[in-house]
């Protein structure tokens, strides 16, 4: 049976270390990522700590900001 390919959930898929990995690998500041996806820079500080997960919405624009995959 082939292999599914699907986005990551809220609960499972969401890995906090990668989003901080990639904000700092192209020299981005929180506040500076907040902006370009319309949320604060506090939201941004909770994605990276774990206390709170984006939605798939934001999740999609922050991976195309940071130039990576969503999976």
């Amino acid at each position: 049976m082939p292999d599914i390919i699907s986005f990551p959930d809220r609960a499972h898929g969401f890995v906090r270390e990668r989003l901080t990995e990639a904000r700092q690998a192209l020299q981005m500041s929180r506040a500076e990522l907040a902006r370009d996806v319309d949320v604060t820079g506090q939201a941004i500080g909770y994605y990276e700590s774990g206390d709170r997960k984006p939605d798939m919405d934001l999740l999609l624009k922050m991976a195309a900001i940071l130039k990576q995959p969503v999976t």
